[in-house]
């Protein structure tokens, strides 16, 4: 964790302390680069790109939210900016298991997205989700993000991160339905 001297200090240009900031957010940033594209070549030049980006700009670091929120904003909006001029797939899922969808009516979301883990139907079914749902799922359930810090990343609203989750798994229901029934409603 990054404590309050150390970004002071790189505010006012200390080389030594701005390179700590970078190396306590290189993890997050890669987990979240490797998420959004499921390969580690991409995620490895999206990671470079964002610490460069964070190293560039951290004298525009405001402090409203914390380090990490701010890195994973700037790797989100590098990728979507990415995607947008690729117009692209957002990420493929096929050798993930960290992607999962539970019909279980019974337990919470949560509970379902963490006891199926390793459903391949959830994983494919996900790479057919919009854009803005496909980054939700991502960093709530595999970045395990609060409804503020992904409201903070993607610079929307709290509640419209609620309901892009809420559709994003109404989606996968609805995708896991028609699968199980052979695509017949």
């Amino acid at each position: 964790m990054v404590n309050e001297e150390t970004i002071i200090l790189a505010r006012q240009g200390n080389r030594d302390a701005l390179i700590k900031i970078l190396k306590s957010a290189e993890n997050d940033i890669y987990k979240t680069a490797y998420y959004l594209t499921k390969n580690e070549a991409d995620a490895k030049d999206l990671t470079q790109d964002a610490l460069l980006r964070v190293y560039q700009k951290f004298a525009t670091y405001q402090g409203q939210a914390s380090i990490k929120v701010w890195a994973q904003r700037i790797t989100t909006n590098i990728f979507l900016d990415s995607i947008r001029k690729k117009k692209a797939q957002l990420f493929s899922l096929d050798d993930n298991e960290a992607y999962q969808y539970i019909p279980d009516e019974g337990s919470s979301v949560e509970e379902q997205v963490e006891e199926q883990l390793k459903s391949q139907e959830i994983r494919t079914a996900v790479t057919k989700l919009p854009e803005q749902y496909k980054v939700v799922i991502v960093l709530r359930y595999l970045q395990d993000m609060t409804y503020k810090e992904i409201s903070q990343i993607l610079e929307i609203p709290e509640n419209t991160v609620k309901t892009h989750l809420f559709r994003a798994r109404k989606l996968l229901k609805d995708m896991m339905h028609n699968s199980m029934c052979g695509g017949v409603s």
